[in-house]
């Protein structure tokens, strides 16, 4: 009898031992992920960043537009901006005169 419990206590180490050398693959492959991950995310950064950089060189090194000269003062085109801006108004209610006629039964 002692040796059918040996031979079971041994075959439990075996099950615990290969449970955990699973668990190290497992976890050997997450790192490996993670890792993968990490160096594509700083590659499209310093991919991005050179990008930007470029972008901010030229817009430096383009003329500048020259600013257009205004030809009206600010209290003149204020006025007018707001008259061109404005909706045109409609007449949606009648007057009280008109109304009261509506209602006068006419024979």
């Amino acid at each position: 009898m002692a040796t059918r419990k040996d031979a079971e206590a041994a075959e439990a180490r075996l099950r615990m031992m290969a449970q955990r050398e699973q668990a190290k693959q497992a976890a050997a492959a997450a790192v490996a992920d993670y890792q993968r991950e990490r160096a594509a995310t700083l590659e499209k950064t310093e991919k991005l960043k050179a990008l930007r950089l470029a972008r901010d060189a030229a817009a430096e090194a383009a003329p500048k537009k020259p600013a257009a000269k205004k030809s009206a003062t600010k209290s003149a085109t204020k006025g007018a901006t707001k008259a061109a801006r404005a909706p045109a108004r409609r007449k949606t209610a009648k007057s009280p005169a008109t109304a009261v006629d509506d209602t006068v039964d006419k024979d």
